[in-house]
């Protein structure tokens, strides 16, 4: 397993894959690597000749204190990583991603405002950076602006551009995402067909503990209360998810509510957030219990931010 961190190495490696005929799954992460990342691997491994693991955490999506405490376990990823069978792992620095950004508080402001106004029904580039030398992907208000980019469309034009530019350094076959995060995942695949990367975009269904949580990275925030609770959050959603289609989806959304706010929550603090159901592709809010439709809940236990969600 190689691992690699500047982008011109990283095209070189797959530029050899693809002359030998092969082709090139694409894993992208930041790091902190469960379950859920060891499936989105697997799939990538049984569908690939060479697999790549990219781990950065990128700074473009968080506000400066969340990018500073998010979880870091570069060895045990590499351990993971070597596990199922990765051959590449592209650990890139943020001057290496962002090397027309001349600082990471230059980063940061670009969370505060942009050159133009975002439109709302097509993907644009906004040119920022030294000399306008990076282009900033402007997700449409179609998409940023709803379910969690209703208060942080920012945080989506993070996640776009970095993608784009990971698939520009690695130019996979095929890249593979997780439709937990359903929001960003309905974005990532409209982004590439705007793009006609000729890249496959995969999306693997959520993978779940035992307690029924989706994993995520930031489950080893919680102490072993905090943990029950997230699970008994999950259980209330697997129960109205599996609600008959036709019914109104006002009235599954305030049961689900109303389940969630029956939790014994002991000494801790449990919020929620939002509750939507929406489908899959557009992310417009549904009227009616339908197939296909995602209905998803994020809610914060002590101060730790969790989401769930449940395909109908």
């Amino acid at each position: 397993m190689e691992v690699i961190e500047s982008a011109a190495q990283m095209r070189a490696w797959t530029s050899r894959a693809v002359d030998d005929g092969g082709s090139v799954g694409l894993v992208p992460t930041m790091g902190c690597l469960h379950d859920g990342h060891v499936h989105l691997l697997d799939r990538a491994r049984a569908e690939n000749d060479r697999v790549v693991l990219s781990l950065f955490v990128n700074p473009l999506q968080f506000r400066r204190n969340a990018y500073e405490n998010y979880p870091r376990r570069l060895e045990d990823d590499l351990k993971i990583a070597e596990g199922c069978g990765v051959d590449a792992v592209f650990v890139p620095s943020v001057e290496e991603v962002y090397p027309c950004m001349d600082s990471l508080a230059g980063i940061f402001d670009l969370q505060d405002g942009a050159s133009r106004d975002r439109d709302p029904d097509v993907f644009t580039v906004d040119r920022v950076g030294v000399d306008g030398g990076m282009d900033y992907v402007r997700v449409p208000g179609r998409l940023a602006l709803k379910m969690d980019g209703a208060e942080h469309p920012w945080h989506f034009d993070g996640v776009a551009t970095v993608v784009r530019l990971l698939f520009e350094m690695v130019t996979p076959s095929r890249a593979y995402f997780g439709q937990k995060d359903i929001q960003q995942v309905a974005i990532l695949d409209a982004m590439n067909r705007w793009l006609g990367t000729g890249i496959e975009l995969v999306q693997v269904p959520v993978v779940r503990a035992d307690d029924g949580v989706s994993w995520s990275s930031r489950l080893v925030l919680l102490d072993e209360t905090q943990r029950a609770m997230a699970g008994r959050v999950a259980g209330q959603l697997e129960r109205f998810a599996r609600k008959p289609e036709g019914g109104r989806i006002i009235e599954l959304i305030a049961g689900l509510m109303e389940g969630v706010e029956s939790i014994d929550t002991g000494s801790c603090v449990l919020e929620i957030d939002s509750v939507v159901c929406v489908d899959p592709v557009t992310l417009e809010p549904l009227e009616w219990v339908k197939s296909p439709a995602m209905l998803y809940i994020a809610y914060i236990i002590d101060g730790v931010r969790l989401a769930e969600t449940r395909r109908i």
